[in-house]
């Protein structure tokens, strides 16, 4: 009996805790006070600037006040009215203002009112109009677990300390995409930590991730609320591009979260490569990683968007969702391996075209041979090579393609790159322990495939960059990379900065230098 009572006197202490700790949480705030301020782009940064920031209730009025004077009076001072709104699944009521005919290179001077409470006053810095030196940090998959906290609240203090002029961030935000309380931790923490010392926000350039969507991939824009209404970026949004002064180009990519890898994506993908061909330096970033995985995005990713990356001189390309830290050699040459796949689907396809009979089934089954090439058994059918037993499955896939609908060679694509032969194609280049194809690397042309889901997110094993030709460098380890362009000497470094939590400490590893 005893025993009983204890038991419910702890309940109702514990219940106390709780109501007093969601007391002091609710009074922490006023109602109408600017919080959770972020600082995104969507349109030139040179000349514009988008605010983003967060209250409890609507507001009758919400505006920004700004000037290049880092002292001055909100009365009588420049300002813009702000759209309100608020979406089903948060309790926010969200305020974003564009700024815009900004000057170039100039530093600018903030502040929020939503009714009568104004926001601390903070600064950003619009981009360069001519060649000038540029630091951004670029990272991924935070996922902001509350077991995790101290790690992230590390990192981005840090990322904050070395004065980035952005933060390119690969996805995974949050780990549950409709957790409320978990984008309240992202934004609290974002607008807490990610202000230099002299009070300037540091604005984000996003993609998004697998967390950031319902049921991870094969989504919309529906399925990514919290997304794609809390980041105010660039049209068409799934993916889109910035440039930053005349010299950088930063294009953000979905790797088949809301958007698919192929189809309007990757035509956008070439269109904007041409458009940006003069930039002097182009990166890619996006959340899945890319051509050393079996997976159907990274397949994919693999055929259609790295021959796109070499053609068009892409120097760094970074994903996430891999909890850990990767460097491939700079690599030049995968596109040739596309196409030759490109080539086998269209001719298979054509040879289909002529000998398909109407009326006769080409279901896989009933097709000989089909299940064995499918299976990669090749060589116990006669094949002269893999690549032979290839362009007969494809051709058998292509006549089914043709029965069942539309006969394109994407749809063609699809049938082939599910099956175990497929893979054995590509097997040499992504999982032999010895295999160094030097025509693979060039340090001047090729592209740099970076892997960092670093910060602060549970971290995963990796595989030895021992055992993996293209891979110069892996490790389990938080991290983040700074990336600074030095105009005068037309030089990129990539500098990627680790941290320790068990003895919190941080080291900087071995960097990569590109010259033009």
């Amino acid at each position: 009996m005893r025993n009983l009572r204890r038991v419910r006197l702890t309940i109702v202490f514990l219940i106390l805790a709780v109501v007093l700790t969601l007391s002091a949480i609710a009074n922490e705030f006023a109602a109408d006070e600017p919080r959770q301020i972020i600082l995104t782009w969507q349109n030139n940064p040179q000349t514009t600037m988008t605010i983003t920031w967060r209250t409890d209730v609507e507001g009758e009025r919400s505006v920004a006040f700004f000037s290049s004077e880092k002292t001055f009076e909100t009365e009588g001072a420049e300002f813009r009215e702000a759209e309100t709104y608020t979406f089903a699944e948060t309790a926010a009521w969200l305020h974003t203002v564009e700024l815009t005919e900004l000057i170039p290179g100039k530093t600018y001077w903030v502040v929020l009112q939503t009714d009568d409470s104004k926001s601390e006053v903070f600064s950003f810095r619009t981009a360069p109009a001519e060649p000038e030196d540029i630091t951004f940090a670029i990272g991924a998959d935070a996922q902001h677990l509350r077991t995790q906290m101290h790690v992230i609240r590390e990192v981005h203090r840090k990322v904050a300390q070395e004065d980035p002029d952005f933060f390119v961030y690969s996805g995974d935000f949050v780990n549950a995409e409709l957790s409320d309380y978990e984008w309240d931790l992202f934004f609290d923490l974002w607008h807490e930590l990610m202000i230099t010392d002299e009070g300037r926000r540091v604005p984000l350039i996003p993609a998004i991730g697998n967390h950031e969507v319902v049921a991870g991939y094969g989504g919309s824009k529906e399925l990514a609320v919290f997304y794609f209404n809390r980041f105010k970026i660039p049209e068409p949004e799934k993916y889109h591009v910035i440039q930053f002064g005349p010299d950088l180009t930063i294009i953000s990519l979905d790797s088949g979260h809301s958007s698919t890898v192929d189809g309007e994506q990757l035509l956008w993908l070439e269109r904007t490569l041409q458009e940006y061909s003069d930039s002097e330096w182009v990166i890619a970033h996006y959340h899945d990683g890319g051509w050393w995985s079996s997976g159907a995005v990274p397949v994919k990713i693999r055929c259609f968007w790295v021959p796109l990356f070499e053609e068009y001189g892409v120097d760094l390309v970074h994903s996430g969702h891999i909890h850990a830290y990767m460097n491939t050699l700079p690599i030049l040459g995968l596109g040739e391996y596309a196409r030759k796949i490109d080539s086998i689907i269209e001719e298979g396809l054509a040879r289909a075209k002529e000998d398909f009979e109407p009326g006769k089934n080409y279901a896989p089954p009933l097709q000989p041979n089909l299940l064995q090439l499918s299976r990669g058994n090749w060589e116990a059918l006669g094949f002269s090579s893999l690549t032979e037993g290839l362009r007969e499955l494809t051709y058998m896939l292509s006549l089914f393609v043709i029965q069942t609908g539309e006969a394109t060679k994407l749809r063609v694509f699809d049938q082939i790159s599910a099956t175990q032969l497929f893979a054995q194609f590509w097997a040499p280049l992504l999982a032999s322990k010895s295999y160094r194809d030097d025509a693979l690397v060039d340090e001047k042309e090729g592209v740099l495939y970076m892997v960092g889901g670093g910060l602060g997110a549970e971290l995963s094993t990796v595989i030895s960059a021992d055992n993996r030709w293209w891979l110069e460098d892996s490790r389990a380890v938080h991290h983040f990379r700074l990336v600074s362009i030095d105009a005068s000497r037309n030089e990129l470094k990539v500098l990627p900065v680790f941290y320790c939590p068990d003895e919190k400490t941080w080291e900087e590893g071995e960097p990569f230098v590109r010259r033009k």
